[in-house]
This record gives structure tokens, sequence and C-alpha cells, in this order.
């Protein structure tokens, strides 16, 4: 991952943070601004590696059944596994300095999109093929998945509207979280 610096510019009593294409934070201190950037890249240093290792491991699926597939399924897995490295690659982006750089988030969403693609197209090839073995092992990964994608839907979120980061994690044993009452009688 690129080593992210991000610009705070001084605007008529107001500090500016350009972030993502045509998005600007304001904020009345530096201070602010400066707290702002920590919990940003805190989100993306927390999320993007999970992807990247969700995604090696379905590439090391997809290999071990590879020469197994119909070259109908071999097409569809390598062209999404192309098009999540393409999105992927595209997250970081140039704006036209040596500094300055930016961060779409639009294309974290899409390359969430793609590994859930991946997902779909290898558990249908499981399904039909009769592979118990390769279903239980995305389930997993797609629990993972999913749990991933809220949690960084949850945080992204909260950066814009000013909630704090990290406010509600979801737990992978929500039984630890959960209070059992007992039920009143009426």
């Amino acid at each position: 991952m690129q080593k992210l610096q991000f610009k705070i510019t001084h605007l008529r009593k107001t500090y500016r943070i350009y972030i993502e294409r045509d998005v600007v934070h304001l904020f009345r201190t530096k201070a602010e601004a400066n707290q702002y950037i920590k919990k940003y890249k805190s989100v993306l240093t927390d999320n993007l590696p999970i992807m990247l290792n969700l995604e090696f491991q379905l590439n090391m699926l997809r290999n071990q059944h590879f020469q197994f597939m119909d070259t109908r399924m071999q097409r569809n897995l390598l062209n999404a596994f192309i098009d999540f490295h393409d999105s992927y690659g595209m997250i970081f982006c140039n704006m036209g300095g040596e500094n300055e750089c930016a961060v779409q988030f639009n294309k974290i969403r899409v390359s969430f999109d793609f590994l859930f693609d991946i997902v779909d197209f290898m558990k249908d090839y499981g399904q039909r093929n009769k592979k118990p073995v390769l279903l239980n092992q995305l389930n997993g990964i797609s629990k993972i998945l999913v749990l991933t994608e809220r949690n960084y839907s949850n945080e992204v979120k909260g950066l814009f509207v000013a909630h704090g980061y990290r406010g509600r994690l979801q737990s992978l044993k929500p039984s630890e979280n959960e209070k059992h009452l007992p039920n009143k009688a009426s």
C-alpha cells in the first residue's frame, strides 16, 4: 500500500483536507484535521490488507480446482480476478503532484463487489459438481468477507458523518456479547 500523505491547507479561518476527488473536509483547528487524517489512515490500513488476504485465499482455492472447471467457469473466474486487481490498483490515484494522493472509496466498494462475485462463481461450481469441502471453505470466507465489508462501510460512514471511528465493531463471537435473561412470565 502506498504511503498516504495529505496536505492540510488553511483558507479563511478553516483548515481543509482534500482526500477524495471533489470532496473537501473542513476543520476549525489543525489538530482536528490531523486527528481526522490519522483516523482515515487507520480505516484503510485495517481493511485493505484483509481484502487482499481474502483475495489470496480465493485465488488459492481457484488454483486447486481450476483444472477441473469447464472453460466458461475458468474464463469467468479469471476475468473476475483481473477486474479485482484492476479496481484495487485504482484505489490510490495521484492527483497530479508528487505528494498529493487521493483514495477512491468507490473503487474499494467495487473491489469488494468483485470478491463477492468470485465467491458466487466458486459456490456455483461447488454446488454443480458436489464439492462439499470447497463449499465449506467458501462459506467461511464469505462470512468473513461480509463482516469485513460491513465493518468497512460503518467505519467510512463514521468518518463522513463525524461519528467516532470504531464506534460499533461487529464481533465474531456474538454469544459472548449477548446477555441471556430468563423470560418473564406475564
